[in-house]
């Protein structure tokens, strides 16, 4: 299976199908009755395009697959900055439930990787409900420990270093 990456541009229609992914993955992880009620679509809208913008220093790629290019999953990053200085954040990921475990997730995450690196940020990290075992395990396979648990949260803080090699 061939995985085409593509960077969204502002007005892209693929922009309303990041927002409606970005309310699944908390529906996913935090459950429907707080997944929908956490943030309205249009919230969610404006939160992506704000990593195109310039209001945020950020990005977003869409992962294509098959004859018609179908959109299964993206990936969105930033840069943060925290008590170490600067690092690259990925906000979210997500692969369509049909398309998972089969190297997609993993791809754009070296895209995110790559992406940090080119912005000269030697340290990753992503946020994530303490039960996500899915993304958990698969951020684990990439390097990524456990650096930070918030039990009042019920999050995990998961980080690594990159190699300016990678």
């Amino acid at each position: 299976m061939s995985i085409i990456i593509d960077p969204i541009q502002l007005g892209s229609p693929d922009l309303q199908i990041v927002a409606s992914r970005m309310r699944d993955t908390l529906i996913d992880v935090l459950g429907e009755e707080v997944g929908e009620s956490m943030h309205s679509l249009e919230w969610l809208y404006d939160r992506a395009v704000s990593h195109i913008d310039g209001r945020l220093l950020g990005a977003i790629y869409i992962a294509r697959v098959g004859p018609e290019s179908q959109n299964v999953g993206h990936i969105i990053v930033r840069q943060e900055e925290d008590e170490r200085g600067q690092f690259g954040l990925v906000t979210t990921a997500y692969v369509l439930p049909e398309m998972r475990r089969k190297g997609i997730a993993s791809t754009l995450l070296g895209v995110a990787h790559t992406w940090f690196l080119s912005r000269r940020l030697f340290r990753t990290a992503t946020d994530t409900a303490e039960n996500n075992h899915p993304l958990i395990a698969l951020y684990g396979r990439h390097g990524y420990e456990v650096i930070f648990h918030s039990k009042e949260k019920q999050m995990v803080r998961l980080s690594r270093e990159l190699l300016s090699t990678e």
